[in-house]
């Protein structure tokens, strides 16, 4: 079962991200109308939710907007060098990202079953145990 976080929780989840992240994911935040937060049971990221749809993933590298929809309104400033666009959604790589040789930044975790429930998650991100 995935875990609640408080806002505050969230943005201090890895103690390495830098100022600049901090700001970033801090702003991104700021974009959601109502939103909740939550860790799944793998803790291999954490997520910012509006109405129960996974609005923005949040890595320990990188932060992932599914389909990008609430990416559209981010500060330029905030994101040198642009959002990296994906085939179902934008990325951004953090100053913590650490790049494997021969490779892109990846999101299997994010279509990855469930480890609880073994269920693949939907498109939303939310799997029946949720």
């Amino acid at each position: 079962m995935s875990r609640p976080l408080t806002r505050q929780q969230l943005t201090r989840w890895r103690e390495n991200w830098s100022f600049a992240d901090v700001e970033l994911i801090a702003h991104a935040l700021d974009l959601l109308p109502e939103q909740d937060y939550y860790e799944p049971p793998s803790a291999a990221y954490v997520a910012a939710r509006v109405g129960g749809l996974i609005a923005v993933y949040i890595a320990p590298g990188y932060l992932f907007w599914p389909k990008g929809k609430w990416s559209v309104d981010l500060d330029p400033r905030l994101i040198p060098g642009g959002l990296t666009p994906e085939d179902n959604g934008a990325s951004y790589a953090l100053s913590t990202f650490v790049e494997r040789e021969d490779s892109k930044p990846a999101f299997e975790e994010l279509t990855a079953p469930c480890p609880v429930c073994f269920l693949v998650p939907s498109v939303s991100g939310t799997c029946g145990c949720d």
